[in-house]
């Protein structure tokens, strides 16, 4: 909560609830990020290769053996969700490619390559 304070007050403290914020800003930044990818990308919704819906299984429909597990999909997705918010802010298309190749590689356990943005 916001305090006012008398001109004599100590800059620690000031220091203190502004890095406080700053904390608070980037948590609520984070989950919003998330909120955002988790509702633009579902795992109920069919996609080939390419990210595109897929009406039949494709290259997506795994088979029970080659099915990653649940724990896999939210590591990966997590990655996935740090490297958008990265390439967001460089503002590059190679970036976004290379995220969803890191995405791709993460599920497929294939050695998943640098994000150098």
């Amino acid at each position: 909560m916001l305090r006012f304070r008398s001109s004599a007050a100590a800059p620690e403290a000031d220091r203190t609830e502004l890095l406080a914020l700053k904390a608070l800003v980037t948590q609520l930044r984070w989950q919003l990020a998330v909120r955002r990818f988790e509702r633009k990308y579902r795992e109920d919704q069919r996609r080939d290769e390419l990210g595109r819906f897929a009406d039949e299984g494709g290259v997506t429909d795994f088979s029970a053996a080659r099915r990653p597990s649940k724990v896999l999909v939210a590591r990966c997705t997590a990655q996935y969700a740090l490297d958008t918010i990265v390439c967001t802010r460089a503002g590059s298309r190679a970036c976004h490619e290379q995220a969803a190749l890191r995405y791709s590689n993460c599920l497929y356990r294939k050695p998943i390559p640098p994000l150098n943005y």
